[in-house]
């Protein structure tokens, strides 16, 4: 399973970064391989280029959604180095994409 990871501008943390702390944290990378991806998010903001895609490992399936939010939070958490609360919300298209858009929460 696919999902594109759609981070908001508040958030300051680019896809690229994401991609690079997922894929370098052992228990993260075990659920779902990161990459970056171009002109994907159309239904967003012209402006957002790039998004993060996380393709889950067939291994795992069936993965709770709540444990893959978590690892989510927490790498983006290490990232920005604070401790705001994180909020991901899912918005799944009619093509079947699923989008996580994440933005702190105020």
């Amino acid at each position: 399973m696919e999902y594109q990871l759609v981070f908001a501008p508040g958030l300051s943390l680019a896809p690229a970064d994401f991609v690079t702390a997922w894929n370098a944290d052992g228990s993260a990378q075990n659920v779902a391989q990161a990459q970056v991806v171009a002109g994907t998010a159309k239904a967003f903001d012209a402006g957002l280029l790039e998004v993060a895609l996380l393709v889950v490992n067939a291994v795992v399936l069936p993965l709770a959604t709540n444990a893959l939010y978590d690892l989510i939070k927490g790498v983006v958490v290490k990232q920005k180095k604070q401790k705001r609360h994180i909020k991901i919300t899912q918005l799944d298209q009619p093509d079947g994409t699923h989008l996580l858009i994440i933005e702190e929460e105020e």
